[in-house]
């Protein structure tokens, strides 16, 4: 728990604000049906894996990238050693 001493006048108010911001948000969840919630959930859980599968695509297309350039210097070094 908290210090009682450290409980300042600014930080009481940020408490009651931080309860007041909480009692609306379980306010709008009693409001709101078990079904809508489920959608919402899964809705954001499909952006999130959309967004990591283009994170994904993204890496896989930097990995391929850096093989084709190390591909290329090894190359021009070959041809360096033998047609200098």
């Amino acid at each position: 728990g908290m210090k009682i001493w450290s409980l300042t006048f600014e930080r009481a108010e940020e408490l009651r604000l931080q309860r007041a911001e909480k009692a609306e948000e379980v306010d709008k969840l009693k409001a709101t049906r078990p079904e809508e919630i489920w959608s919402a959930d899964l809705d954001r859980v499909e952006e999130l894996l959309d967004e990591r599968d283009i994170a994904s695509r993204v890496e896989t297309k930097h990995q391929k990238l850096a093989k084709k350039r190390k591909s290329s210097r090894e190359t021009k070094q070959l041809t360096s050693l033998f047609f200098p």
